[in-house]
């Protein structure tokens, strides 16, 4: 990958990409404050009235914190969608109702659908999108890699409880992007499209997607898990070793990086351009916030970390795990590639430790919504799956029309 970048084409090609991208967010976001408000205020009233009808923080299954919704925020980005302040479009685009530091790129989808329908049917037509997702997904992974890796998948999905996602505004865009961006990168793969330069623009166009839209759930997701697929699909093309695949997750995870963070600072440049007030002051305490916390919390990691695990890791997930190993185990003493398999796929034992960095960095923001940041260890439990799965050499156990019969060979 990296001997084949043209890196002069790239960068411009990633310029002219985010200031389209910029350009396509404000875009979006004016166009949606040009609806007038009294479009949108009868139902606009009757979802307020529903999220206030529920607790702020409820759980679907009881006494399972990973089931817990979060309708205390989807109240605040209901509140963001008026323009109480009367301002133009323009600046009512970046203001936000103060909430100025996120693009929040639900409000012009929702502005629109408001027309039309109110929070309830909203949710409603969230199952639809949520769970035709999943399917094609699932499907998608069966077909292009094996049933066995989509099962994994669907079983590592069913951990972080996806099926509450249409219930919550605030849960399901980084669920979305990462669906889609799967779908996008396997019909690339199909297509034989995936060039080095195409890659690299595709993640740092995840990346801002994902800033656009998240309100700091759980980013990482929409990098991970098409990474992961990506990961099994140059598996199945070509030879890998550890140290072609550590260089392309660090490049690919860089170009991520910095279209989450590109994106984000561009906000605050666009609203204080915009609104003529220093929106970077506001943006930058709130980053020490939620990293540091204020002087009256104690945050202690191991207690935060055993709580997010806790809430990923309950007792019946780790009996299903330990389940899954003894299936795994048997067939990797009949099927078990060469130990050499176990080194070139090191990088996954990389990608695992990820959400352990980011719950240490962001102590404070998990510490307040350990149960909803915990789906961030999807990272760790797709990564071992994923790991183990290529340490057997599944065209032996007759999934051939799945795995390319050179994939042997090739290790």
């Amino acid at each position: 990958m990296t001997n084949n970048i043209n890196w002069k084409k790239l960068l411009q090609q990633i310029l002219i990409t985010f200031v389209l991208l910029i350009m396509v967010y404000y875009g979006l976001l004016f166009a949606s404050y040009l609806i007038p408000d009294n479009w949108i205020d009868s139902n606009w009233q009757e979802s307020v009235d529903v999220i206030a009808s529920e607790e702020k923080r409820w759980e679907v299954i009881s006494n399972i914190p990973g089931t817990r919704l979060d309708t205390f925020t989807d109240n605040l980005i209901f509140q963001k969608l008026n323009n109480t302040d009367s301002l133009s479009a323009a600046s009512a685009a970046v203001w936000n109702n103060g909430y100025f530091r996120y693009w929040m790129g639900d409000i012009p989808i929702l502005r629109f659908l408001l027309i039309f329908m109110n929070y309830t049917g909203i949710r409603f037509l969230n199952i639809f999108v949520i769970f035709s997702l999943f399917l094609l997904v699932i499907i998608q992974i069966a077909k292009q890699v094996t049933t066995a890796y989509a099962m994994l998948f669907s079983f590592a999905l069913m951990t972080i409880h996806f099926w509450i996602f249409p219930l919550s505004l605030q849960y399901s865009p980084v669920y979305i992007i990462s669906m889609v961006a799967i779908l996008a990168l396997m019909y690339l793969d199909t297509w034989k499209k995936l060039s080095p330069n195409l890659l690299l623009i595709t993640f740092f166009v995840i990346g801002s997607i994902t800033n656009y839209f998240d309100l700091l759930t759980a980013p990482l997701i929409t990098f991970a898990l098409p990474f992961f697929l990506l990961f099994l699909l140059h598996d199945k093309n070509k030879e890998t070793t550890f140290m072609t695949s550590f260089i392309e997750t660090i490049y690919l995870g860089v170009s991520w990086i910095f279209g989450y963070a590109l994106t984000w600072v561009s906000k605050w440049i666009v609203s204080t351009v915009i609104l003529q007030e220093n929106t970077f002051k506001s943006a930058i305490n709130q980053i020490f916030l939620r990293t540091q916390g204020t002087d009256e919390e104690v945050l202690e990691f191991t207690t935060i970390l055993r709580r997010v695990l806790a809430t990923m890791f309950p007792n019946y997930v780790l009996l299903l795990i330990g389940v899954l190993f003894l299936v795994w185990l048997v067939l990797w003493f009949k099927y078990r590639k060469p130990i050499k398999s176990f080194i070139d796929n090191g990088v996954l034992w990389l990608m695992s430790l990820v959400p352990f960095v980011w719950t240490f960095i962001l102590q404070n923001h998990n510490q307040h919504h350990y149960y909803f940041t915990y789906r961030h260890f999807i990272i760790l439990l797709l990564g071992v799956f994923t790991y183990l799965y290529l340490a057997i050499d599944w065209t032996r156990i007759g999934n051939k029309e799945n795995y390319d019969k050179t994939n042997t060979t090739n290790h």
